[in-house]
């Protein structure tokens, strides 16, 4: 009896097929319980697109942590107890997070790897309500 090979699927927008392609792009940030689940030697789909016609490229997965995101959350959207006028608060708001300013060194790596953007993470952590993301890292097949 053969036992099942447990295949993830992840979905990716049109513009990211040539960084996918070229291996810019080798690794993902979600926050999703599947993301969380997928282990190193699963084999992953990442279906690139649109839903009706998407491109399809099969991969492994190579390397996944769960990564806390509470330091950058807590530098990113807590303001300083000195900070009492608003236009200190708009400053303070104002202010771009870089990517090399994650603290923790798999965000760094994460970040790196994925092209992605530190405040959009925090950003989209934040409207989610959660602290925790999970990087998963791939080879294509």
């Amino acid at each position: 009896m053969k036992t099942a090979v447990r295949k993830h699927r992840l979905t990716f927008r049109q513009v990211d097929l040539e960084n996918i392609r070229s291996g810019k792009k080798t690794c993902t940030v979600r926050f999703s319980k599947a993301a969380a689940a997928a282990r190193p030697g699963e084999a992953l789909v990442l279906q690139v697109g649109s839903y009706s016609k998407p491109v399809v490229l099969e991969s492994v997965i190579v390397k996944t942590e769960r990564i806390s995101l509470e330091p950058e959350l807590h530098r990113a959207f807590d303001l300083p107890p000195d900070v009492l006028s608003l236009t200190a608060e708009r400053e303070f708001y104002a202010k771009p997070l870089e990517p090399d300013e994650a603290t923790t060194p798999a965000l760094l790596e994460a970040l790196r790897d994925s092209g992605g953007d530190l405040e959009a993470v925090l950003m989209d952590a934040a409207e989610r309500g959660v602290n925790t993301c999970t990087a998963v890292w791939w080879t294509l097949a």
